[in-house]
């Protein structure tokens, strides 16, 4: 009974962990998003 705890324990946390993982992922792309419109604003 007490194993089926840590089990279920540690499947919450591996999904927190991915969820962070999913964030800095979005956050990387809205970064490469900003830095291309920097780029063809110099461009004009």
């Amino acid at each position: 009974r007490r194993r089926w705890v840590s089990v279920r324990v540690q499947e919450e946390e591996e999904e927190e962990e991915e969820e962070e993982e999913e964030e800095e992922e979005e956050e990387e792309e809205e970064e490469e998003e900003e830095e291309e419109e920097e780029e063809e604003e110099e461009e004009e």
